[in-house]
């Protein structure tokens, strides 16, 4: 569906076995952006939760 969508590019290399490689299209790139906030909102909740998880236990930060 992703390539259906022109968000990926499929590529069949005939080998034995025979490999795909995968890559993002133009149109997959215009994702990028949101890619980059979800990824900082996770490193914020990791050190979020890290943070917290320190209070709890009585540790000091």
């Amino acid at each position: 569906m992703l390539e259906e969508d022109g968000l990926v590019i499929r590529n069949v290399i005939p080998d034995n076995p025979p490999k795909v490689e995968y890559s993002m299209a133009p149109y997959g790139e215009t994702l990028v952006p949101m890619f980059d906030a979800m990824f900082e909102w996770g490193a914020n909740h990791r050190r979020r939760k890290a943070q917290s998880e320190k209070k709890l236990s009585g540790k000091p930060s």
